[in-house]
């Protein structure tokens, strides 16, 4: 390099995120996938690639970052399609609801455990362990519930709650190695859960 000459700085190279949504044909999946696009990061990190894994999509933004896969979030094979080994992130929504578990007492444990348990096997085999997000509703407590919800609130019990808790279970930290490297742990934890 020439004397008084700085070197120009090497350019930066961004790191791509892929993000997956399960749910993400539903209500909450559909929304918080408008969302991210128009964001346009998560982390602080460039969104590259959303998919939205769903059995049926509603009308959705055209965008080159966007790609929707339709199927069974609990077959391993639709999982490993849908949850790609460079993801990043996870937002697993895909759930079978109160009246429908009830109801189908086989479909709801199929999708809200196989679905929980489909995702978590293909997280371990991604390049980098993803962050992942488990939503679960109020509806796993199930009855008449106080203003205020805490660890103290007992659940009553109803098939919906108990696939959606043993989901929320199966999510805690030591489900996970990159929750396992994190050092903070959830503010709340269900008392039912059989481990601390």
């Amino acid at each position: 390099m020439a004397c008084g000459k700085h070197a120009s700085p090497e350019p930066t190279r961004i790191r791509r995120m892929r993000v997956l949504i399960t749910g993400g044909g539903g209500f909450i999946g559909s929304k918080l996938a408008k969302a991210l696009l128009a964001r346009g990061t998560l982390s602080g990190l460039k969104i590259t690639r959303l998919v939205l894994a769903d059995q049926a999509f509603p009308d959705l933004p055209k965008d080159a970052r966007l790609e929707t896969l339709a199927g069974d979030i609990a077959d391993p094979q639709f999982a490993a399609r849908a949850l790609a080994p460079d993801t990043d992130s996870i937002f697993h929504l895909a759930a079978v609801v109160s009246g429908a578990a009830e109801a189908d007492f086989d479909l709801g444990m199929r999708v809200n455990l196989g679905g929980v348990r489909a995702v978590l096997d293909q997280a371990r085999r991604c390049v980098r362990p993803p962050r992942l997000v488990f939503a679960s509703s109020v509806a796993a407590f199930g009855g008449d519930l106080p203003d205020v919800l805490d660890d103290s609130t007992t659940p009553t019990i109803s098939r919906a709650k108990v696939t959606s808790t043993a989901g929320r279970c199966a999510c805690r930290p030591s489900s996970c190695a990159r929750a396992r490297r994190t050092p903070r742990r959830p503010r709340s934890r269900a008392p039912w859960c059989a481990s601390r």
